[in-house]
C-alpha cells in the first residue's frame, strides 16, 4: 500500500486496534467453470443475467437453466483475474468468461465481503494486463 494511502488508514482507524490478514485467509475463491454460459444467443426475453466483471457488466440475458450461480443467496465479487475490475453480484448469474473468479467471505462473522469490495476498489488500478494476478490458490 503507498505511504499516502497508509497515512489515510492510519488515520482513520485512530489508534483502533487492528489485525491485518492476507486476502488469501479472508476470502476464498471459485473457478467459474461450472457457471460459464455456453450459448451466445442472449435476449433481453431470457432471465438469467450473464455477467463479466468489466464496464459492461451485464452483457445480456440467458435461458440456459443449468449452472447457474445462486448469489442472491450469498452475495459475491465477481472479479477479473486479469485487469483486477471487479464487481458487487447479489442475484442469480450465469457467467462469461474464465478469467472471472467468484470470491467470497470464508466469515462473514469475521469479515464482511462488502468491506473487501471497498477495499479491492480503492487499490490502485493495475497497469498490465498480460499476467494474472490471482493465478494461484493463495489468491
Amino acid at each position: 500500500m503507498a505511504t499516502k494511502q497508509l497515512d489515510f488508514v492510519t488515520k482513520l482507524l485512530d489508534g483502533a486496534e487492528v489485525e491485518w490478514k492476507p486476502l488469501g485467509e479472508v476470502c476464498g475463491y471459485l473457478q467459474p467453470t461450472p457457471y460459464l454460459v455456453k450459448s451466445k444467443d442472449y435476449l433481453d426475453c431470457f432471465e438469467t443475467p450473464v455477467l463479466t466483471a468489466g464496464d459492461t457488466f451485464i452483457l445480456g440475458y440467458t435461458d440456459e437453466t443449468d449452472g447457474i450461480y445462486p448469489a442472491s443467496k450469498s452475495s459475491i465479487i465477481l472479479f477479473d483475474d486479469f485487469t483486477t475490475a471487479n464487481k458487487w453480484v447479489d442475484f442469480d448469474f450465469k457467467i462469461k468468461s474464465s478469467a472471472a473468479k467468484i470470491l467470497f467471505a470464508r466469515d462473514e462473522m469475521k469479515v464482511k465481503l462488502r468491506y473487501i469490495y471497498y477495499w479491492l476498489n480503492s487499490l490502485p488500478e493495475k497497469n498490465s494486463h498480460s499476467t494474472s494476478c490471482c493465478a494461484g490458490e493463495d489468491c
